[in-house]
């Protein structure tokens, strides 16, 4: 991960640059921020209520975001390199560091709602959340060296082990008996029930449904796949062995064909051969990147067409083409499994990666004040309880991405929930992949704009038909073409004389530069 930010004035064209984008939303992040409750973030913001407000979240708490929240807003920084509020870095980390107990778990800090006032609820430790939690401490590591961080995971490394239930070669988490992702109570598990990857059609219907979802194979996919990316990285920074036999062992239990069912298609595919799923899209596509976090460290192919067919099958639903699956954390996701996908050699989804960036992960981006307060004094009155704030809560969620419904035909009309912090993910990966450079060789994947020590690039697309690359360190580049243009009709230049190259699949290559 790029960690060293460094900045100089240049005239650049004014279309799209993910920086600039990751400069407003540092605003979002740190504006989202309680100054009341250890700066952790607050749950979610609606903008259709008058005032707006921002909230906690009964039952599934503000906390859980607060992992993911920290790790985007690092890599935010280091896109833009803004210094806004910057100061709550290290209120917001002490807050979120001060749940982490000696016996390795990561404990919510979490109220439940009763009529307008907020309770203390039981302690838990929502698993999954204490994953995103060790991955932010993880980034936090290699931004300012401390070995403190380390330790802290480690502990959590082992906690995560020693809670969870072994069976013959897989492991597992039994089902949750509290609110939130993967649960466990202070006290334990009080049982040992496996997650029993229950259908939509079972999920949803009869009494008690809504506690349903704690045993769908959705869950399975969400909490275990978090937990497993976690322990991947873990092994990439310190080769622990003991972490990634313990991933494969999770992994087992994932690929269980009860989990794998389609929501939709021909009753002849067989869906547990072919990732494909039903349910949550943005759960199973964090069970996908889990996977192949896995696969890439075993060197397992079958896993990795495996997620490439899971892919896919998430590109039928929506329109793939645009980015639309629904919600932002999924268009987030998909590009992050697009970026992941291609540099494994699985398949080449650059283009898929520039059609979900351009044209929905950047719309859900929130820029405009004037149009939230036009939404939010046209709707209800609301009047605030004591876990929720209205004090300028539109200025400091300028920068957010919205939630995008559920449905790919309705827009939740302004509601900010989790898919900020997994939005942004998605362009911290599609900036980093950009530009990539080794041994003097410069490889140009996405033309969109970009700084980079290398070189940069300036894309004048959609506008006109131009991108100029200012080398400063490539000896050799290599441009990858978008799949519209036809290599036929490229014209380049090299300051300012027609240049030869040649063509290695849709990518143009320069030598001698």
């Amino acid at each position: 991960m790029e960690t060293e930010t460094r900045s100089f004035m240049a005239n650049v064209p004014d279309t799209l640059d993910l920086a600039e984008r990751a400069r407003v939303a540092v605003n979002a992040l740190t504006g989202g921020l309680d100054p009341e409750h250890d700066f952790m973030p607050f749950h979610e913001a609606r903008f259709c209520t008058n005032p707006a407000h921002m909230a906690g979240f009964a039952v599934f708490p503000g906390s859980e975001l607060w992992g993911k929240q920290i790790e985007a807003l690092i890599k935010m920084r280091i896109m833009s390199g803004s210094e806004q509020n910057i100061e709550m870095d290290a209120k917001s980390l002490a807050g979120m560091v001060s749940c982490c107990e000696d016996d390795g778990i990561w404990y919510a800090k979490v109220a439940e709602a009763d009529g307008d006032k907020a309770v203390d609820a039981p302690d838990h430790a929502p698993l999954m959340a204490q994953a995103r939690v060790m991955r932010a401490l993880m980034i936090q590591h290699e931004l300012d060296g401390d070995d403190g961080w380390l330790e802290m995971v480690r502990s959590m490394v082992d906690g995560l082990q020693r809670v969870a239930c072994y069976r013959e070669d897989y492991a597992y988490y039994p089902v949750p008996v509290l609110g939130g992702t993967l649960c466990m109570p202070r006290s334990g598990w009080p049982n040992t029930d496996e997650p029993e990857g229950l259908s939509l059609n079972e999920l949803y219907t009869g009494p008690g449904a809504t506690r349903r979802w704690h045993r769908s194979a959705t869950h399975t996919l969400f909490s275990f796949g978090t937990i497993v990316r976690t322990l991947c990285q873990w092994h990439r920074m310190t080769g622990d062995e003991k972490a990634l036999e313990f991933a494969g062992k999770l992994v087992r239990f994932m690929l269980k064909a009860r989990n794998w069912r389609p929501e939709a298609g021909p009753k002849a595919v067989v869906g547990a051969e072919h990732g494909h799923f039903e349910g949550h899209m943005h759960a199973c596509c964090w069970g996908f990147l889990g996977l192949l976090d896995y696969a890439e460290l075993t060197g397992n192919e079958r896993i990795k067409a495996f997620v490439r067919d899971g892919y896919e099958y998430v590109r039928t639903f929506g329109i793939a083409r645009i980015g639309l699956f629904g919600e932002g954390c999924t268009v987030g996701d998909m590009t992050n499994l697009a970026i992941r996908l291609s540099d494994l050699g699985v398949g080449d989804y650059w283009e898929d990666v520039d059609q979900y960036v351009r044209n929905h992960l950047v719309e859900l981006q929130q820029l405009r004040v004037d149009l939230l307060e036009r939404m939010s004094i046209a709707s209800p009155k609301h009047v605030a309880t004591s876990w929720e704030t209205t004090e300028r809560v539109i200025e400091r969620n300028v920068g957010a991405l919205v939630d995008d419904a559920t449905h790919v035909n309705m827009l939740d009309p302004g509601g900010i929930f989790c898919c900020t912090e997994n939005g942004l993910l998605g362009y911290y990966h599609a900036w980093e992949a950009i530009v990539r450079c080794a041994d003097g060789t410069a490889q140009v994947n996405l033309l969109l704009n970009r700084a980079s020590p290398w070189l940069d690039v300036d894309s004048y697309l959609p506008y006109e038909g131009k991108v100029v690359i200012k080398n400063k360190a490539a000896r050799r580049l290599s441009v990858r073409l978008p799949r519209w243009a036809d290599p036929g009709a490229v014209e380049v230049t090299v300051d300012g004389r027609p240049a030869g190259g040649f063509w290695v699949g849709r990518y143009l290559v320069l030598e001698d530069i």
